[in-house]
Order: structure tokens, then sequence, then C-alpha cells
């Protein structure tokens, strides 16, 4: 290989391609499978979920044997349970009795929705993961009088809650943030379902769909009274506020994109928003865009909170992180690779990288199988982001779920839950990008990322290095 650079192109047809996954991701997201589960794992599943039914404060259980990929691991069963609790006092005990019965299965993997009725004082709440943190996250967050329904658990989009209609988005974030333990390093943590909250409400269109990321630091109170506002509107019928890693916008900079029938009022009303956080310097200040209809046409921002019509970006993103200096002479601390990389030329090394490509193609081509539709991508040979230098593959695509579908959501967790079973675990998060390893000596794919945007599910993926 001569050139710096080796690049492997994917040549199938595209239409072909498209159909025949589309028909297998329908399939997996319905809960069929191209091979019906041997009888002994039918009979253990519904073993198992008749155990479940036998715990006090259980009411309903409801068991399916999936395969891990109708295409792949066709004979990889997952057992899925959807079981619904008596009351909202079950969320004390019942849990870790499913848990117990759950965690002796032999399949490949289990996927547990465990949903517990609301009461007077306290608001409904569905565990995607029965560990005691979740746990811990909704019994406080169903307390809030503003909230009128809880999520927990799920990898995506993580911790949401539904806003009750009679409470302010300010007085609900307000709240949340209030919450023990809200705002967590999960880096630190390990499992943080409160790094960030989505709080989801429905507006005054009839199809409105709407949800803004709470942080620590944003938004501030009066975008929030603005965004209240324009869901007010019947002409306004999408709301997506992001603390970061929207498509059009720096990863790093806060920013709400509206989908409104008439964009001009929500361009002069957020413009002429004050964000008491941004002037104070204490976040960037939030850019936001508004289009007529969902279509990814129109990428540019159409301002910034605050600032007035036309107003250039602010220059206020936090600076990136100082460099090692790579002259130094201890090369343990050298951050990043080799200032000058050049490609391998071995045939071994070759021949392994040649494996690797095929092993992050197939990688991708599951999570289009799992989400229904396809996107065009290639594979690169890149440096090891290590000082010992080295090369592994590489490759980036964005899955455009919404030609498909209103909402990335149920897509997004199935390719994650697939990601957990083949052993990528969830290694971190910031600003809306989940970062997944796999510790494996073995491992073929060392690192994948996803994140959900309004463009569709973005996933970049890294194999080992060579």
């Amino acid at each position: 290989m001569n050139t710096a650079r080796r690049t492997f192109s994917v040549h199938t047809s595209r239409r072909v391609l498209a159909a025949l996954l589309l028909a297998a991701s329908l399939c997996v997201l319905a809960g069929c499978s191209w091979f019906a589960p041997p009888r002994e794992v039918s009979d253990e599943s519904e073993q198992l979920a008749a155990q479940i039914r036998q715990i006090d404060g259980v009411t309903d259980v409801d068991v399916e044997v999936n395969s891990r990929d109708a295409r792949d691991h066709p004979r990889d069963w997952v057992f899925v349970f959807r079981i619904n609790a008596a009351d909202a006092g079950s969320i004390e005990t019942v849990p870790s009795a499913v848990q117990a019965i759950t965690e002796t299965a032999s399949g490949y993997g289990v996927s547990v929705a465990l949903t517990v009725p609301a009461s007077q004082s306290v608001a409904s709440v569905v565990l995607r993961d029965l560990n005691a943190t979740t746990i811990e996250a909704a019994v406080e967050l169903r307390n809030l009088p503003e909230v009128a329904a809880v999520s927990v658990g799920a990898s995506y989009p993580g911790t949401t809650v539904v806003k009750s209609d009679d409470a302010s988005l300010a007085e609900t974030a307000a709240s949340v943030r209030a919450v023990t333990g809200f705002g967590a390093d999960q880096s630190l943590t390990g499992n943080d379902p409160l790094h960030s909250i989505t709080v989801e409400w429905e507006g005054s269109s009839p199809s409105s769909s709407n949800s803004v990321e709470i942080g620590v630091t944003g938004p501030s109170s009066p975008v929030l009274d603005a965004l209240d506002r324009l869901s007010a509107s019947s002409t306004v019928n999408r709301i997506y506020a992001r603390e970061g890693d929207m498509s059009g916008f720096p990863s790093n900079r806060p920013a709400i994109d509206i989908d409104a029938g008439d964009p001009a009022d929500v361009v002069t009303l957020l413009s002429e928003t004050a964000d008491p956080a941004a002037e104070a310097g204490v976040r960037p200040r939030t850019g936001f865009r508004a289009t007529t209809g969902m279509s990814s046409a129109a990428r540019d921002p159409s301002g910034y909170v605050g600032l007035p019509i036309g107003s250039d970006e602010p220059m206020d993103l936090p600076a990136p992180p100082e460099q090692t200096d790579p002259t130094t002479s201890d090369p343990t601390i050298v951050d990043g690779p080799p200032a000058e990389w050049v490609p391998s030329t071995d045939p071994d090394e070759l021949a392994q990288l040649d494996t690797l490509a095929v092993d992050v193609e197939n990688f991708l081509h599951t999570a289009e199988a799992t989400s229904g539709v396809t996107a065009e991508f290639t594979t690169n040979v890149a440096p090891c982001e290590t000082s010992q230098g080295g090369s592994t593959i590489t490759a980036y695509v964005v899955l455009p779920i919404f030609e498909i579908a209103d909402s990335a959501d149920d897509a997004f967790a199935a390719i994650v839950s697939d990601w957990e079973r083949t052993g990528l675990n969830r290694a971190d998060r910031a600003l809306g990008l989940d970062i997944y390893s796999n510790p494996a000596a073995d491992a073929t794919i060392a690192t994948a990322t996803i994140r959900g945007t309004t463009e569709g599910i973005n996933i970049g993926v890294t194999s080992r290095c060579v």
C-alpha cells in the first residue's frame, strides 16, 4: 500500500440492499425471527414468566423470544419481558424479585420493561433497568408534582419525564435539577440515570412532539418560558432542544430545532429572549434553527438566543484541551498519534486490516438491519490514537431513520441493545453522544459511538489497532 490512506468502499446496490434490510429490520423490530426458537428455549421463557407471575405485586407478564440478529445471529435468543406491577408501592419489592428470576435465564440476553402504575400522588414509571441506582432515581422523580410519567434505564434517550399539563417548563426543570445526584459525571459514577433529563410534552398542534434536555447550567428559565410560549401555538409542530451534539451546530453548543408554520415568528421571539446563563459566561449561548417541515435541506443556524437577527456565531465555546508537547522525551505522556503517521506495508498487518474492514462493515450493516434504513459509508485505514502508533479501521454513517419513522427512539434502543449483547458497554456520555467500548483483548470492535440528531442516527466505529 503506497498511499497514506487505504479506503474500502461498499459496492452493494443500495436499492436492493435497502429492500432486504427493511424487510429484515421490520421482522426484528416486530419481534419475529427467521428461525423459531427451539422448544426448550420457548419452554424456559414461559417457565420464567410463570415464576414472575407468582411475585406478589405483579399483575401481568408477557414474554417473547427474539433472535439477537435475524441475519447474522439468528440463534442467539433474547428473552423480552413486559411486566405490569399492581400498584405504585410495588416499586419497593417487585424489581429485585424480577431481577432474581431473570438473572437465571440461559438465553443470550434478557430485556425487561417493568411498568409501575401511578397513584393519586405519584407518576407512573417504566423501569428498563432494575438496578438500585435506577430505582432510586425513578422513585424520586415520580414524586415531583410537575411530572406525569417517568421512564428510566434506557440507553436512549436516557431518562425522560412527561411534564404535567399544568406545570411550566421552568418549574419542571427546577424540580428535576433538585433531585439527588442530578448532573453526576457518568465517567465517574459508571451508571448515571441522572446525568441529564429530557422533558417531553404535547403542544397545541395536534401532531406536536416536543422535548427539551435539561442540563445543570441550562436552558435558562427565560429560554424555557419562550419554548412554553411557542408550544402553545398551533403552528408549531415540533420543538427539539438539546444541550449539544445537534446537527449543524458545534458539538458543545446548546441548540434548539423548531418545526413551525411561520419560522419568522420563531426567529423573532428567540432573538429577543434573554439568556442569563450565557450572558454571565456560565455556558455557551444557545443556537437555534427554525424551519417548515422536517426536511434536512436547511441545516444552517437561524440565529442565537438573545442576539439580534443576523449576528455572527458567538466566540464563547470552551477552548479545546491543550495538547501535550510532542517533543517531550517521555513517549508515554504524548497525547495522540505520532505527528507523521506512515501506514504499514507489512503483508500480515495488511491482511489483518482487510479482515477488520469486513468486521466493521458487518457491524454497520447490522445497525442498518436493526434500524430498517440504509446509508452509504466508507471504511478507512487511520492511525491509532495512542503513542505507540499502529493502524485501525474507522467508519461513520448517518442512518436516515426519519425516512420510515417519526421517532428514532425504537431503532436507537434496538441498536444499542444489540451492542450491549455483543460485549460493548457504555463507557461515557457527553452532550448526547454515547460512547461504547469493549475491554476484551480479542475484540475486533474497540469503540463505537452513537447519537440521535435531526438528520437521523449517527454512528461511528473504530476497530482494534494492529
